[in-house]
């Protein structure tokens, strides 16, 4: 009898040690297909944009924000306003490697125009101004290549 209840014993745990391996084994693959899923549903890998598609509208953008803004006269009241935007704007851009070195430079006219403008430098204003004519001239000729 005692022979008898070690063996059923040991059948139970060896049941019980293969219903876990199963159960193991099983949330193991839903774990795994569940990951594979959202690897499929990663929106970066469904919106991936082409280098040339991100250029063309950087160029659009950027083209586009700094015309505006150097359409404005440097006088008006609202004009470190408007400066404050434009900055905020061109921050917002996504920016291809080709155009980075003068993107951080127009930002950097753009800072210097803040900065000018919070002192009252007129002339600080005026040559931050005339190198963000050079940038913007520097990007025309560079896009029309």
């Amino acid at each position: 009898m005692l022979y008898r209840q070690k063996v059923i014993i040991g059948v139970i745990i060896g049941a019980l040690l293969i219903g876990g391996l199963l159960l193991f084994l099983w949330r193991y693959s839903s774990v795994l297909s569940g990951m594979s899923q959202q690897v499929v549903k990663n929106p970066l890998q469904q919106n991936a944009v082409s280098v040339t598609q991100i250029k063309e509208e950087y160029e659009a953008d950027f083209s586009k924000v700094i015309n505006d803004y150097l359409l404005l006269d440097a006088n008006a009241t609202d004009f470190s306003l408007s400066t404050s935007r434009v900055k905020d704007k061109l921050l917002a851009l996504k920016v291809p490697s080709i155009y980075k070195e003068s993107h951080l430079s127009t930002i950097l006219a753009l800072s210097s125009i803040e900065a000018s403008l919070a002192k009252g430098d007129s002339s600080g204003v005026n040559e931050a101004l005339s190198e963000l004519r050079k940038i913007d001239q520097e990007f025309i000729t560079a896009g029309s290549r």
